[in-house]
């Protein structure tokens, strides 16, 4: 689990969702049981990785520079404000601060992770027929969260660094 929150199949997306099923499969078959807590990182990773798997059938990829300044192929999110390149550990980062936020704003500490992981099963749509997808009010909430943050960048510019207080 912690191999899947830490980045390690970001760069191979299928692997981790094979991962992912082996993992649902010793749930299911009653090997070990998940906290609330690792349920709801493994739905975050799963939503994430599903949505950026979507995005690269659907958009592509474009080649950009990594920190190191080598290529690599990035997938691209394209909605009604326009196109941003799109990584795992960023779509994470996001899901986390907005639906996991939400649900700690909303619901009493011991019941948000159970929460926000309903909200995140509810994003996802499985089918013995067509496989992981994600469902249309899933794909209407990246696209919300997407398109208002390329909006943002528009009309605020890139956020300035976080102010150490």
């Amino acid at each position: 689990m912690q191999k899947l929150d830490s980045g390690e199949y970001d760069s191979d997306l299928v692997s981790g969702l094979r991962l992912v099923a082996s993992l649902w499969h010793g749930m299911h078959a009653g090997d070990f049981i998940l906290s609330n807590e690792q349920n709801l990182m493994l739905w975050r990773w799963v939503v994430a990785a599903v949505f950026i798997c979507e995005m690269f059938d659907t958009n592509g990829s474009v080649e950009v520079k990594n920190e190191q300044g080598e290529p690599e192929e990035v997938t691209v999110y394209t909605g009604e404000q326009g196109g941003i390149v799109i990584y795992p550990w960023s779509e994470r980062f996001a899901l986390a601060n907005h639906i996991e936020g939400l649900a700690y704003e909303m619901f009493p500490a011991n019941k948000a992770p159970e929460m926000a992981a309903a909200i995140y099963r509810s994003m996802i749509d499985i089918s013995p027929v067509t496989g992981i997808d994600m469902s249309e009010g899933g794909l209407k909430g990246m696209a919300l969260l997407h398109d208002s943050f390329i909006e943002t960048l528009k009309t605020e510019g890139i956020p300035a660094a976080p102010m150490a207080h």
